[in-house]
């Protein structure tokens, strides 16, 4: 999970990075509507939802309320090993954004949990999940 993660992180910061340089200006998580991500199974695309809203936390602390970067910063500097500190900052961090989770992310999974893992289709599962919920407006 954490070469998915990685591999996200990478490829968001080389988005930020091409947007910097096209527009002057800063790309943040807060700036999408609604995320999609390849979805081997749900919990995957969760832990990297959670991980991009803590790395933009990283980025750009000002943009965030004191008390969530306080908690994570508590967190990370606390005891335990890093895998212990990474399942507690995700808990902290779903329990602080798990409505912003709910209506940007998770929606995009209601194909992929009824259907499983159909591996290069996943993202665009994800995708027509969205389309498709008449809740919301695209």
């Amino acid at each position: 999970m954490g070469i998915y993660i990685n591999a996200m992180l990478n490829t968001y910061d080389t988005l930020r990075k091409k947007q910097n340089a096209k527009y002057k200006q800063s790309l943040k998580t807060k700036d999408f509507d609604y995320m999609c991500f390849h979805t081997p199974f749900a919990k995957m695309v969760q832990k990297s939802f959670l991980s991009l809203v803590e790395h933009d936390i990283k980025l750009n602390p000002a943009d965030f309320d004191k008390q969530l970067v306080q908690g994570i910063a508590e967190i990370a500097g606390g005891a335990g090993t890093s895998a212990e500190k990474n399942t507690k900052i995700q808990n902290f961090l779903l329990k602080q954004v798990g409505k912003d989770w709910q209506n940007r992310c998770e929606r995009s999974l209601y194909l992929s949990k009824r259907l499983g893992n159909i591996y290069t289709g996943s993202l665009y599962i994800g995708l027509l999940s969205l389309i498709c919920d008449t809740s919301i407006s695209l």
